[in-house]
């Protein structure tokens, strides 16, 4: 027991230095269109590691509409991105370019179907993009992005008549950092 409390104790010890410089949560509104569905989504970022090497977890509630085979449906899912990349400073704002992989689980409806019934949707991808961070007077720090991607929507244990399909995917959205 002893062990494990010195061990948490050197972790906490060696991670403070690494949110010094940290933006703290960010809460986002974004816009995603792709090759599949369009919908909007909510965001929640936190920072593993923020000075010029930026590593933040971002978890995801996701609203779709889309269509895939002729099949209409909707979709709901929660989901998480890991994003990495550099700060670039440029005074009175930051460029930020980075590399995400994200995770989606999701349930859906369909003419056919309900939507707490099975199968559900995995929903795996990744991609780049920019963001611009910037300072507004008095105001926490805000950020534009747009991001670039793909991956693919899965239905493990799907029954005949179900779908899977991949996807291009471009997201616009808008961050304020905390």
């Amino acid at each position: 027991m002893k062990t494990v409390k010195i061990a948490v104790a050197m972790i906490v010890a060696c991670a403070v230095p690494l949110f010094a410089d940290g933006t703290g949560i960010s809460l986002a509104g974004i816009w995603r269109g792709d090759s599949v569905k369009t919908g909007g989504t909510v965001e929640v970022g936190f920072p593993f590691v923020e000075k010029n090497l930026i590593i933040r977890d971002y978890v995801t509630l996701n609203g779709y509409g889309g269509k895939v085979n002729e099949l209409s449906f909707g979709e709901l899912s929660i989901g998480d991105k890991l994003q990495i990349g550099g700060r670039v400073d440029c005074g009175t704002f930051h460029i930020v370019p980075y590399g995400f992989v994200n995770a989606e689980f999701g349930i859906y409806r369909t003419s056919a179907k309900k939507f707490f019934e099975a199968p559900f949707i995995l929903d795996i991808g990744g991609g780049g993009g920019f963001e611009i961070r910037y300072l507004v007077m008095q105001m926490p720090m805000q950020s534009f992005f747009i991001e670039f991607g793909g991956g693919g929507m899965l239905m493990p244990g799907k029954p005949a008549g179900g779908f899977s399909a991949g996807y291009a995917s471009l997201a616009i959205g808008y961050r304020t950092y905390f």
